[in-house]
């Protein structure tokens, strides 16, 4: 193999190992979504679930019509489990509403802010001066 071809063969070679790692992100981002959309759908199922149980509880409780301490500390519990998972949700739709303004950078594919001027990750600009002015 002459100098001129293994040069070109060597630069074929980077190009494709960066092709193979900028398509590994992207992957690696798609498995992250995934992952999330499933911890969503189970954080609603145990949701779903303590209101069933909480909802089962006050029933009995109204049954009794006595006073069980011990049952509205039950109650309770299962109040403030709702509670938790009620503020994990709103603090992922939050974060999920400033991911809206992101972009992805040309260049890269990484996510940007929409208002920057210049990639975080490769520096390069993320819209390009217009050529034909």
């Amino acid at each position: 193999m002459d100098e001129m071809n293994r040069m070109r063969w060597d630069e074929f070679v980077g190009k494709a190992k960066q092709l193979g790692k900028a398509v590994g992100e992207v992957a690696g981002e798609v498995v992250d979504v995934s992952r999330q959309k499933l911890d969503e759908m189970k954080k609603r199922r145990e949701l779903e679930d303590c209101y069933l149980t909480l909802g089962k509880m006050y029933y009995a409780m109204l049954q009794e019509g006595d006073d069980n301490t011990e049952a509205a500390r039950v109650v309770a519990e299962h109040a403030a489990a709702i509670k938790v998972i009620l503020e994990a949700a709103a603090a992922k739709k939050q974060r999920e509403q400033a991911e809206i303004h992101m972009v992805a950078c040309p260049h890269c594919n990484r996510l940007v802010p929409s208002t920057a001027a210049f990639c975080s990750y490769c520096g390069k600009a993320i819209y390009p001066a217009d050529e034909n002015k």
